[in-house]
């Protein structure tokens, strides 16, 4: 489940750059499924690499448009080290 952060969009053209409030068009909740894998290997006498992906699938219409269906889906990649 994740609440709305933030509502602007940014629109850049060129040299022209507009940033528009779109908060009357976006649902204030999303409810979302999340896997993910996790792993960690030692790299040094005190050191470990950390490596993780996961996947979000939403599940619920961002959109207010009932004519637009626009879910949130996430693949995130990352790395950490641990010392």
């Amino acid at each position: 489940m994740a609440r709305e952060l933030s509502t602007a969009a940014t629109l850049t053209m060129g040299q022209t750059t507009e940033v528009n409030d779109v908060s009357a068009n976006t649902a204030d909740w999303d409810f979302a499924l999340i896997g993910g894998l996790g792993m960690q290997f030692e790299v040094g006498e005190d050191v470990d690499l950390g490596v993780e992906a996961r996947y979000q699938l939403g599940l619920t219409d961002g959109s207010v448009d009932t004519s637009t269906v626009a879910k949130n889906r996430t693949f995130y990649i990352g790395a950490s080290l641990f010392f």
